[in-house]
């Protein structure tokens, strides 16, 4: 097929004057700027218009362009404009979009709420939530409209490509931060001096929770990140010459890396303390740095569901969950313990919590539809009760390994007395720190590049060729 003979049968796919970009069933497909003069598209009252000056490429973006078993569930059908991540001007202000004016410079936070608490986003249940350029239209145009709310001023001293990169950076900020707080309250120790495993430390979102945490003072050497292209552990390990890279793809060097650090690690019973999951794959290789007390927290999504099927990722990480093994801890310690984690994740008010000792417990409640932020469950309640009553953001004590579709290893971890941690969303609170790492320049531009490319159909083409080997993305300026 002939590049006219493509235009034709996508054109009935064509969403604007300007040059953009359409999800399609065979990936996404980008249309030349036709012969007009540029005007504003239209927009409500809610809304506002923006040029894009910088995009970036997200992995789900990647997914859904190549179609494969990676495909953001959110994605599916085509018939949008893509990509959720970048830095704009805003041309035009709808009269409801408040705080926001013509000129600004904006990030985008990519998550769209119908109904969200303020600082709370994160909390806000999944029925009502739609993601900015995955299934709805995003910045993938010359001139795009969004709603204004996940629009972020930002200041000068920002540079595009980095405000391009505030969303997953947000993401990445928000995991570490779960993290530690879960960590401190359990052992009462400061989380700067702890161990750090990543996992998927050479991604995007891992990646940038690396650059983060030592923004935010932990020590390059007390951190492993590992990946499977030595490429780009190669080019980690240039930009953080004293941190721990390995290739998960190495068995013999997990063991020389377990070796190398056993000494280092005695004080905490041998095992890494904070580990961050930010691939969405199986973490098995990972699984001999865990070990007692490890907070384990997942960021990345498993896909391909099958009707029916429980997704444990989504029942932990999306909803924000924390799952704990109550093992034989004295019950009035397991309460105390768990407030001040709940209050240290989620908020200040006194935790509703129900103890699940048998099935005739649950009754009522789950007639009622009470829901509680805290439940122990000592009986291996399924999952989906569990999700019924159990409040965004709640922590879930469970007895026996979590059963669904995941790579998840729920028993595995529960059988270490590792704690689980959800992560997956943003606060007010992760854009404060995030933002003062760059007002303060304590994130260091140059560690964080995106390759710019071309907004035209090469480009395109070429930015997905690239985007396994790093981070891309799109110069409109």
């Amino acid at each position: 097929m002939n590049g006219k003979e493509r235009e034709v049968l996508l054109e009935p796919l064509r969403r604007s004057p300007y040059a953009h970009v359409v999800a399609t069933d065979k990936g996404y497909a980008f249309f030349n700027k036709a012969e007009v003069q540029p005007e504003l598209p239209q927009y409500g009252s809610e809304e506002i218009v923006v040029r894009p000056l910088v995009i970036a490429v997200c992995g789900s973006d990647a997914h859904a362009h190549a179609q494969d078993e990676g495909t953001h569930p959110l994605a599916k059908g085509g018939g949008f404009i893509p990509f959720h991540e970048g830095v704009a001007e805003i041309m035009a202000v709808g009269s409801e979009a408040k705080g926001l004016k013509s000129g600004d410079r904006v990030a985008v936070e990519s998550t769209i709420f119908s109904e969200c608490p303020p600082g709370r986003w994160s909390l806000t249940p999944d029925t009502k939530m739609k993601i900015v350029g995955l299934g709805t239209d995003g910045l993938g145009a010359e001139m795009a409209v969004l709603p204004g709310k996940v629009a972020i001023p930002i200041s000068p001293d920002v540079p595009d490509e980095i405000g391009a990169q505030f969303e997953p950076l947000g993401v990445s900020v928000h995991a570490w931060m779960r993290a530690i707080n879960v960590y401190e309250a359990l052992t009462g120790k400061k989380a700067k001096d702890a161990w750090y495993l990543i996992n998927g430390g050479t991604g995007s979102v891992g990646g940038l929770a690396l650059a983060s945490l030592i923004a935010e003072g932990v020590p390059e050497e007390h951190i492993i990140a590992t990946g499977t292209t030595q490429g780009k552990l190669d080019r980690l390990k240039e930009n953080y010459p004293r941190i721990i890279v390995l290739n998960l793809g190495d068995a013999d060097k997990i063991q020389q890396v377990l070796k190398q650090i056993a000494g280092e690690l005695e004080q905490f019973g041998g095992a890494v303390p904070i580990v961050i999951e930010a691939t969405g794959h199986d973490p098995k290789p990972i699984l001999p740095f865990v070990g007692k007390d490890t907070v384990f927290t997942a960021v990345g999504l498993s896909g391909n569901l099958g009707e029916g099927e429980v997704d444990t990722n989504n029942v932990l990480v999306r909803r924000q969950r924390i799952i704990l093994t109550a093992g034989e801890t004295d019950e009035a310690q397991l309460k105390q313990v768990l407030e001040k984690i709940y209050h240290r994740t989620v908020q200040d008010q006194k935790p509703a919590t129900l103890i699940v000792d048998s099935a005739e417990v649950l009754t009522k409640p789950t007639t009622a539809g009470k829901k509680f932020d805290i439940i122990v469950d000592k009986i291996g309640v399924p999952a989906q009760t569990i999700d019924t009553l159990l409040n965004k953001g709640g922590i879930w004590v469970a007895a026996r390994p979590v059963e669904g579709n995941s790579p998840l290893p729920t028993g595995v971890l529960l059988e270490k007395g590792a704690v689980l941690v959800g992560s997956w969303g943003r606060d007010e609170e992760d854009w404060r720190v995030m933002s003062a790492q760059v007002a303060e320049q304590r994130l260091d531009p140059a560690k964080l590049p995106i390759r710019l490319f071309e907004f035209n159909p090469e480009g395109l083409a070429d930015a997905f060729e690239n985007s396994r080997a790093g981070k891309v993305g799109f110069d409109l300026r």
